[in-house]
């Protein structure tokens, strides 16, 4: 039996999409060469020990980095899992009407500096979740 072939016909219909497409794609390629904070530049992470007392330095710190990338808002949640023996920082961040988010994590074997509020919830649960919200500053 002979191979149908199928010729393919772009008509006008088919550019927009071509364009939202490549829009798209180039969304993400900006997304992705943002200046990265990579798990081993976090401080509050130190010879596996995690210092409670230095996640707001972390958190400063990518406030400070997503200013320099213009972002008009940024939001930082910090989940502490003592189970996993996980921290992850998931950043918020939205320039113009888009919204970015990014992920940062680390290991720990043993923490230190915890507040007693802090000690106090992980006798009834091993995840506490931390949220940090930068105010959107007013353009002059």
């Amino acid at each position: 039996m002979p191979k149908k072939t199928r010729k393919a016909n772009i008509s006008n219909d088919t550019i927009p999409i071509v364009d939202s497409l490549k829009s798209g794609v180039i969304k993400i390629l900006d997304a992705l060469t943002q200046d990265i904070i990579l798990p081993e530049q976090l401080n509050c992470i130190q010879d596996k020990t995690l210092d409670f007392q230095l996640i707001g330095d972390d958190v400063e710190g990518i406030y400070e980095q997503y200013q320099e990338d213009d972002a008009e808002a940024c939001v930082v949640k910090v989940v502490l899992d003592f189970e996993k023996k996980e921290v992850v920082f998931e950043i918020y961040t939205r320039k113009g009407q888009e919204v970015f988010k990014s992920t940062i994590s680390g290991t720990f074997e043993k923490s230190k500096n915890l507040p007693d509020d802090i000690q106090e919830t992980l006798k009834t649960q091993q995840q506490i979740v931390l949220k940090f919200v930068e105010e959107e500053k007013e353009k002059q």
